[in-house]
């Protein structure tokens, strides 16, 4: 991790339309789900960026859109085709009794859905949807803790735990892309996790430690789940305990839960976990947790980028120096790491310099992520 300075922890290697047709209401929504031009404005449903979610949340995007543009009719469409492929959405099954009654002609769609829901956990999932699909992730930028990704790092996986959003980022031509946007549940106690057992999700920067298939898991966890490695260096040095936290599925006799709702895991629909089978890797793929998000455009990252890289070149060459005291600058005084502290590293180091002649270091595939609370970047490589 870097700290600022250099310290050394163990890597792992819609206008309204009128229709005659199904055809045409179909056409329609395709229409909607890639934002056409020319349609009215709206107060609250954003469709800009539509194109990340998953059919399911694109069509459920759709029917409160056209419910919103007084057009129950088609809004009762989106939903039949939303409960064809997800029977078992709370949300889903709320909205298509309320679209079925007489339409009023004094409207306010996030008050009629809220006090027309009894069951808490569909309330409060519809709230934190609702309240993203008002401001959606800015198209083309990404977050501040994605500094680099290394070339063997296809994907990568960030969740803004604040707004119940998992995102996927695909890395192509070493640029680095949004290709999914999920809806995800959290820890029943929220986040920043301290102790084993209270219930919160971690913050901070993770990778999958491997891949736990459908058939070696209860039922609580669905399909599958990702373990990552909580706690990591940064966990463990701040007294952090707990293990256990894995990116998992959900029963099948719902499709999701509620936003605050797990033991600390993270909580996806098994349709949209199906979705990162294949694309997530154990022991690659960076998994970050971060209590809110920043996105900026990819070229501000770059500045930050450089520096860190710099730091990075210089530590290696001044350790092929063998000058130790300048090897040793690059390392923070509260540095750990191969169970030592910094006073026994640099007595380790003067010794072990003494007896060499000469030292080629050589780092491949290095990753650069922010961590979301500390002023600390997680530097992952493979050394030589």
């Amino acid at each position: 991790m870097i700290n600022r300075r250099l310290a050394s922890w163990p890597t792992i290697g819609r206008e309204r339309l009128a229709y005659a047709s199904k055809k045409l209401i179909a056409s329609s929504f395709l229409l909607f789900a890639f934002g056409a031009p020319g349609f009215a404005e709206h107060r609250d449903i954003q469709l800009a960026n539509t194109r990340f979610f998953s059919p399911e949340e694109t069509l459920l995007v759709n029917a409160l859109h056209s419910w919103e543009d007084r057009n129950p009719t088609l809004a009762s469409s989106a939903l039949d085709s939303l409960l064809l492929l997800a029977p078992k959405f709370g949300i889903a099954q709320t909205l298509n009794k309320l679209v079925q009654q007489p339409y009023p002609q004094a409207f306010d769609l996030h008050s009629t859905v809220m006090a027309n829901t009894a069951n808490n956990a569909t309330r409060q999932e519809f709230e934190q949807r609702y309240q993203y699909f008002l401001n959606p992730v800015p198209k083309g930028k990404l977050p501040t803790n994605l500094l680099q990704l290394s070339g063997k790092q296809r994907h990568a996986v960030v969740v803004d735990m604040q707004r119940n959003r998992l995102y996927l980022f695909e890395q192509r031509q070493q640029q680095t892309f949004l290709v999914a946007d999920l809806y995800a549940g959290i820890g029943s106690k929220g986040i920043c996790k301290q102790v084993e057992g209270d219930r919160k999700t971690p913050v901070g920067v993770y990778f999958v430690t491997q891949q736990l298939a459908d058939n070696e898991l209860d039922e609580l966890y669905g399909i599958g789940a990702y373990p990552v490695n909580y706690p990591n260096a940064l966990d463990r040095a701040r007294n952090r305990t707990g293990n256990g936290i894995w990116i998992h599925g959900v029963p099948r006799s719902t499709w999701t839960r509620a936003p605050l709702s797990s033991r600390g895991c993270v909580t996806i629909a098994n349709r949209d976990f199906e979705r990162l089978m294949g694309r997530v890797e154990a022991g690659t793929t960076p998994v970050i947790f971060a209590d809110q998000l920043s996105w900026v455009e990819p070229q501000q990252l770059q500045q930050e980028q450089h520096e860190l890289l710099l730091a990075i070149q210089q530590w290696t060459e001044d350790w092929q120096s063998l000058r130790t005291a300048k090897y040793l600058s690059h390392y923070s005084e509260n540095f750990i790491g191969q169970e030592k502290d910094f006073a026994t590293w640099k007595e380790h180091k003067y010794r072990v310099n003494e007896r060499k002649e000469w030292i080629k270091v050589s780092l491949q595939d290095i990753s650069l992520f922010k961590d979301p609370t500390e002023d600390v970047v997680v530097a992952s490589f493979y050394q030589d």
